[in-house]
């Protein structure tokens, strides 16, 4: 994992079990297939994509999808997560797909110049809303046009 997520790891999963830290431009080697680390951070700080530049494939993780983006709790940051977006975009012509976590799958990437609009937006205050509840939290849900953004109220 990045080491940025580590406040994440120690703090939700009481540090158990054993991780290697990987950044920015680390290879993960499968034999067949490479997949390079892109870090992303904003949805978390140790957020990663994985490109799989021989299949041209993005994996996006939480970043990049059409389902709910989680953007409330400890360490999420718009401003991070936009600059990550801009990053991926400049990379669309090394994927034609994108596998994300959730939502649809796969997406194409022009979701992610969708999610910075929408993302610049939630900074404007202009995106539709309305207030639900998950886990007895009150938070907004934003529609994003190409998902939905949850956030603090």
């Amino acid at each position: 994992m990045h080491p940025a997520e580590t406040v994440n790891y120690y703090n939700c999963q009481k540090g158990k079990g054993r991780f290697i830290p990987v950044d920015d431009g680390y290879i993960f080697d499968l034999g067949k297939r490479k997949l390079k680390v892109i870090s992303i951070p904003g949805h978390t700080p140790g957020s990663i994509a994985l490109l799989d530049e021989s299949n041209r494939v993005l994996i996006s993780g939480d970043t990049v999808q059409n389902g709910n983006i989680y953007m409330f709790g400890l360490m999420r940051e718009f401003h991070a997560y936009i600059e990550s977006l801009r990053k991926l975009s400049s990379m669309k012509s090394s994927f034609d797909m994108i596998w994300p976590s959730h939502g649809t799958f796969p997406v194409k990437p022009e979701i992610i110049d969708v999610l910075i609009e929408s993302a610049e937006k939630h900074l404007r205050n202009e995106l539709e809303c309305e207030e639900i509840e998950i886990r007895g939290q009150k938070i907004l849900r934003e529609n994003a046009i190409a998902a939905h953004f949850l956030c603090s109220i």
